[in-house]
């Protein structure tokens, strides 16, 4: 309700075109009770049909000014739906500009939960809504009418119209709480499909289904009960707004046709304060309806204002310089927020143009977290890396990631074919695209596939060999031809046959005077290392002067 009442006020010009137009449309809801009113005592009473022709074609005019006010009023409502455009455009562009290292430090938001919460505001903050909630205010009209045509009667609408408000504060904590049960079971259930379909194999040949099916059943039992429970609360409410209605009108009549009896109030008076009563109730069941839809909406608006309002990574600094690769490392410290102990501290290295350094260790020892912080996607908690002398963090981030080859221990791909997760816009000459698929071993593998380079990534990525991506991503990591190379674990994965050819590779890229640094298990490659950083010593790295 906040996130709506926020957006109307943003834009006063249009709030004031839409409540104009929403006193026109109820002014003219008053037509059909009047209607009514004026053919049983006028009509009826007197029989001239020449009143009852006026009266036809006026109330006929009127309907067709009502239609086109409320599509016209629709339309300029509609015209608040572009802010949930702008708002989606707002979350795609901030993802692409939040800092590297903050989806490396922590996981800030589901892909799943933003979609969600995206899917939920652009469903409930539409024109219909805004009309809706606008509409409240003007129940007024319809109420001043009822207290003119008598006081007692206004006054009982007047407890009905209150009453909805009181309906739904009854039940909304337990609609609420029924509803983040079932958002629980909802992720539970696409976990376990996940884990049921994705990895069937680990589920059937290490003895998993009988425990995943128990677990499944309850995860059953707990979404069939939450959404009863839920159910059962949102049709009571329902039931209990609707059954308002029907106690209204039996109010109205009862008492109105004690007032007719008594002479105080005309018949036509009295079935035409039936039908204003109905008017002022409709729009407040309607909210009250509403409500929890509304109270979601701004939930979800909390959710996505929490990822916009997280920084952009800058891309001040230096660009459009002449890199030599000389690197230096002074006294590097890591720690993770929450964690008690430094992923690594006190690391000093220094590494020139033509040579190459190794960090090797065991899983988990921070070598991936040092590639992190080297190739700028982390910041170190202490210490400086200069680059020619430059702190790394001086450079722009945009110009630096083009000037380095780098490829990251998992590689991902975007949802399209090889060549775009290459290239991606960009083109380039054929012999050398060429000659990049031959170095990292592809040219066996695109020639063999129907598709060659157009092969379907978005469908079929999951199917893809490790080893196969592994080499793509180093593709996709020369394209870049950059001075300083990065690789994190390059031949995890890979054949022998594969295993050689990056071997060579890295010769060749030391024999450019690139300056590499590697993590890698591989002996081969270790032993060729001109500095090798030991991340197993803790809790300072041993810094070894192989060459």
């Amino acid at each position: 309700m906040k996130e709506l009442l926020r957006r109307l006020k943003l834009n006063p010009r249009l709030l004031t075109k839409l409540l104009i137009a929403s006193l026109f449309v109820n002014i003219l809801g008053l037509a059909v009770p009047i209607y009514v009113i004026q053919v049983l005592q006028r009509y009826i009473a007197y029989g001239v049909l020449s009143t009852l022709i006026t009266l036809i074609i006026g109330i006929i005019v009127i309907v067709i000014f009502e239609f086109f006010f409320k599509n016209i009023r629709h339309r300029m409502a509609r015209e608040l739906e572009s802010i949930n455009t702008l708002m989606v455009n707002s979350i795609t562009n901030k993802i692409n500009n939040i800092p590297a290292s903050q989806y490396v430090i922590k996981d800030n938001f589901r892909s799943d939960a933003l979609n969600n919460d995206i899917t939920t505001v652009q469903q409930t903050l539409v024109g219909t809504t805004y009309l809706m909630v606008l509409d409240v205010p003007f129940v007024t009209i319809f109420l001043i009418s009822l207290f003119l045509l008598h006081w007692s009667i206004g006054i009982i609408t007047l407890l009905f119209l209150i009453l909805p408000f009181f309906i739904y504060l009854l039940f909304r904590k337990k609609i609420q709480d029924s509803s983040k049960s079932i958002k629980r079971t909802v992720q539970a259930t696409y976990t376990m499909i996940d884990d049921l379909s994705k990895k069937s194999i680990t589920v059937r040949y290490f003895n998993l289904r009988t425990m995943l099916g128990k677990f499944w059943q309850q995860v059953i039992y707990s979404s069939v009960m939450g959404r009863e429970t839920y159910e059962s609360n949102q049709n009571t409410l329902n039931s209990s707004l609707s059954a308002l209605g029907y106690l209204l009108t039996i109010t109205i009549i009862g008492w109105g046709a004690v007032l007719a009896v008594d002479g105080t109030i005309s018949v036509g008076a009295l079935i035409g304060a039936n039908i204003l009563a109905g008017k002022a109730l409709n729009p407040v069941v309607r909210f009250a309806q509403q409500s929890d839809t509304l109270v979601k909406s701004d939930s979800a608006v909390d959710n996505i204002n929490q990822i916009l309002r997280m920084p952009n990574e800058t891309n001040k600094g230096k660009n459009d310089i002449t890199l030599h690769g000389n690197i230096k490392a002074n006294d590097i410290f890591i720690q993770y927020p929450g964690s008690k102990d430094p992923v690594f501290e006190s690391l000093n290295f220094s590494l020139g143009p033509g040579e190459l350094l190794v960090i090797k260790g065991d899983n988990g020892s921070g070598k991936t977290s040092l590639i992190n912080i080297l190739s700028g996607i982390l910041p170190s908690s202490r210490g400086s890396i200069f680059i020619d002398e430059t702190e790394i963090n001086q450079f722009n981030l945009d110009w630096f990631r083009k000037n380095i080859i780098f490829l990251p221990q998992h590689p991902s791909f975007v949802g399209s074919d090889i060549i775009s997760n290459l290239i991606g816009i960009n083109k380039m000459e054929k012999s050398k695209l060429e000659q990049i698929l031959e170095e990292t071993d592809l040219t066996s593998f695109i020639n063999m596939n129907p598709n060659g380079l157009k092969y379907d990534m978005q469908n079929y990525e999951h199917s893809l060999p490790f080893g196969i991506k592994k080499r793509i991503a180093l593709a996709r990591a020369l394209i870049n031809d950059g001075k300083i190379v990065i690789l994190d674990e390059p031949t995890e994965g890979i054949d022998e046959k594969g295993r050689e050819k990056i071997n060579k590779l890295i010769s060749k890229l030391i024999k450019q005077k690139k300056t590499l640094i590697l993590s890698s298990h591989d002996s081969q490659i270790i032993n060729n290392a001109n500095v090798i950083i030991d991340m197993n010593i803790k809790p300072k790295p041993k810094v070894i002067m192989n060459k």
